[in-house]
């Protein structure tokens, strides 16, 4: 009877200890947790900007930048790497920014710290794409603070 009770004693501590782990865990990936990333085209004539829904841009429309949005927990300056496909040679400017390129012109990377906005909660990065940009299909990889996001394909047409 002692040693039953002892094991049902052990089995309880254990289970309350692996609960407060997993809450710990929990609360601890709550508070940093991963951002979600969202591009699309937005209007910036109006303000705020104007997101169109689209990653399909129009690089006649002088007005029209693409932006990604991340949303997250992030600290007053962020580094950030974001790697831009083209499908043909282009050459992209970001100042303040490190860029490197591929032989063939194709692959961009650029290396940043951004400023966070919303009291830490989000990072916009936007860019304009003007006549010596190729048309077609891009992607985007971005990373921040380490993480590496999904590819974040669009488009850049006339």
């Amino acid at each position: 009877m002692k040693k039953t009770l002892a094991l049902v004693s052990i089995a309880t501590m254990l289970f309350g200890a692996v609960n407060a782990a997993e809450a710990k865990i929990a609360h601890h990936q709550k508070n940093t947790a991963s951002p979600e990333i969202y591009l699309s085209v937005f209007d910036t004539s109006t303000e705020p900007f104007t997101d169109l829904n689209t990653t399909v841009l129009s690089r006649s429309q002088s007005n029209l930048r693409l932006c990604w949005v991340a949303k997250g927990r992030f600290s007053e300056t962020v580094s950030t790497i974001e790697t831009l496909n083209a499908p043909a040679k282009q050459q992209v400017m970001a100042k303040g920014s490190q860029i490197s390129t591929s032989q063939n012109g194709k692959v961009n990377v650029i290396r940043s710290t951004l400023e966070s906005s919303a009291q830490g909660e989000r990072l916009v990065r936007c860019w304009h794409f003007d006549e010596t940009d190729p048309l077609g299909k891009y992607k985007f990889q971005i990373q921040i603070m380490g993480k590496i996001y999904q590819d974040l394909p669009f488009s850049v047409v006339k």
